[in-house]
């Protein structure tokens, strides 16, 4: 189903003066280094994970819009020669939102960090394991993967049902919004009206999940 937002937010947001403040926020201004967008292979993968970021996004697609997103920001960091701290990036996220006239609750907001933290280890094995099938020119084998990452963190098949506490919308959103973040502050040529979209739209659902959370929270009370 195509997700239609309650309120548009375009105006609220002032993307015409986002990417500044993300890139100063998220990358210390003496890291920062000239970017050359010189690699056409990267640069049409990165475009290519915008588009399914759209689409999954569009879908409220959650499953394949997180998996999209750490493969856009480790594309984007390889392309750029910058890290993004999830955790910064997060704050921005939750920032934007604010500026919607609503707030994440705090109890959402950890979740979501701790959501993503074990997320982010969890792909960062699998994509460091990748590359070692490449190099060596071994078959990738997910079973084999997943007990080389069991027996390096001790988790079970358990540990990847990771619960998530908060609304599954917003989840959504947060992702989709992460992914039109990374966009904004690496911005690569033809990618600009996906990181608006994918900005707005993720800001979008995120305010919508945090207004039904709040009415749903004074149902109960009633």
């Amino acid at each position: 189903m195509r997700y239609l937002p309650r309120y548009s937010t375009i105006n609220k947001l002032g993307l015409s003066l986002v990417l500044c403040a993300f890139t100063i926020a998220i990358f210390p201004p003496a890291n920062l280094q000239a970017i050359e967008f010189n690699d056409v292979a990267t640069t049409y993968r990165i475009v290519k994970l915008a588009e399914k970021g759209k689409k999954y996004l569009d879908k409220m697609d959650g499953k394949n819009l997180i998996e999209v997103m750490w493969e856009l920001k480790k594309e984007i960091e390889a392309y750029s020669n910058q890290k993004f701290d999830i955790d910064n990036c997060l704050t921005e996220v939750f920032k934007e939102v604010r500026k919607t006239g609503h707030k994440v609750s705090s109890k959402h907001e950890k979740e979501l960090r701790k959501m993503f933290k074990k997320k982010k280890v969890r792909f960062d094995h699998r994509a460091e394991y990748r590359a070692m099938c490449f190099e060596t020119g071994i078959k990738f084998d997910t079973e084999v993967e997943f007990q080389l990452f069991q027996a390096k963190h001790g988790h079970d098949k358990e540990d990847e049902k990771i619960e998530i506490k908060v609304p599954f919308k917003m989840v959504v959103g947060v992702t989709g919004a992460l992914c039109g973040l990374f966009l904004y502050v690496v911005p690569v040529p033809g990618t600009g009206y996906l990181a608006a979209f994918l900005l707005t739209t993720g800001v979008n659902c995120c305010m919508d999940a945090v207004i039904e959370a709040v009415e749903e929270q004074d149902k109960n009370k009633k």
